[in-house]
């Protein structure tokens, strides 16, 4: 248990009881007065999900401190653009400021108190949306801070809280972000033009409907808002989601997952002065370049001469065979 108490904290799952249980442990080391628990519901047609969702549901039933706790059970699969979306907007009509947690993401007891402090601190500071949990250069301590934290322009949500002020500017449907006016705060933010082109193509995905993900819409507004995310010196949260939806087996992004978290002293955290762009330039860059360069000027072409709607529709029916198949 850290030395602050915990903030009212949100547990978002779905089938994988195993990595849910290691993280409601962490949870339950902190001791929340509030904790909100939020299940998506099974496939249709799939047992798996149907037996595994329910043991996750059940894993609720282990709390056993003083604690208000209220789920968000769904009986039918939404998947994750709906279900994280909305299990974070149902957090906030009960809560001004907190965590959120998915199923795969451990934090350290330091993340709670690191939470604790800079909610409060910053509660007020508008430019700031976000309290992040993740460094995924801690190790290598590429600014010299020991015990302190930056801002950042990019939003890792592996971990991470905020605040009711600043989740009610989230655009689900993307309608208040414009291309054009992404496109400029994204030159601003990134010097690296194959990041914009990347970020470009997703947003055009994202309004096409090809991608079902949550997060981009909540990272391009907060960027078009000329928003920051606090990142801590060191990194509090471990992602253990290796078979889960965040990358291609075989990625090279796969070097992020299972960080080991470090100790941070919240007592020498100082206030924050300004953004640190090394840290999201370094993260982009490592980003698009495992992502290939290649691919994305093909994709790019193929976005041109209208022809990547084919590729889309192969893919969808490449996931329907294999669903079926399993």
């Amino acid at each position: 248990m850290g030395k602050f108490e915990s903030p009212p904290v949100l547990l978002l799952a779905f089938n994988r009881p195993e990595n849910t249980q290691k993280v409601f442990e962490a949870i339950a080391q902190a001791k929340p007065s509030q904790l909100f628990f939020a299940v998506d519901g099974p496939r249709i047609g799939n047992k798996v999900d149907l037996e595994k969702s329910e043991q996750v549901k059940k894993i609720i039933e282990q709390v056993n401190w003083p604690c208000e706790v209220k789920t968000l059970f769904h009986e039918k699969n939404i998947g994750c653009k709906l279900a994280v979306s909305g299990a974070i907007t149902w957090f906030f009509e009960h809560v001004e400021a907190g965590i959120i947690l998915e199923d795969d993401c451990v934090p350290s007891s330091d993340f709670f108190d690191f939470c604790n402090v800079m909610l409060e601190r910053y509660k007020d500071k508008t430019e700031i949306m976000m309290i992040s949990g993740s460094n995924f250069y801690a190790e290598k301590n590429l600014y010299g801070i020991e015990n302190g934290c930056f801002l950042s322009k990019y939003f890792s949500a592996w971990g991470w809280a905020t605040w009711r002020r600043a989740w009610k500017n989230y655009d689900f449907s993307m309608q208040s972000i414009e291309r054009k006016k992404l496109c400029q705060k994204l030159k601003q933010a990134f010097r690296y033009s194959f990041a914009r082109i990347y970020y470009l193509q997703i947003y055009d995905e994202l309004k096409r409907n090809e991608i079902n993900a949550w997060d981009y819409q909540w990272f391009f507004k907060n960027l078009v808002l000329t928003g920051y995310a606090l990142v801590p010196a060191k990194n509090l949260v471990k992602n253990i989601g290796i078979e889960g939806v965040h990358f291609v087996p075989g990625s090279k992004e796969l070097r992020f997952l299972n960080l080991e978290t470090q100790r941070l002293d919240i007592t020498l955290v100082s206030a924050v002065l300004a953004c640190d762009s090394r840290y999201h330039e370094a993260l982009v860059r490592d980003i698009v370049s495992d992502f290939s360069k290649y691919k994305l000027l093909l994709k790019t072409v193929l976005y041109f001469f209208g022809l990547y709607k084919f590729v889309f529709k192969l893919r969808q029916w490449k996931k329907k065979l294999k669903q079926f198949f399993v």
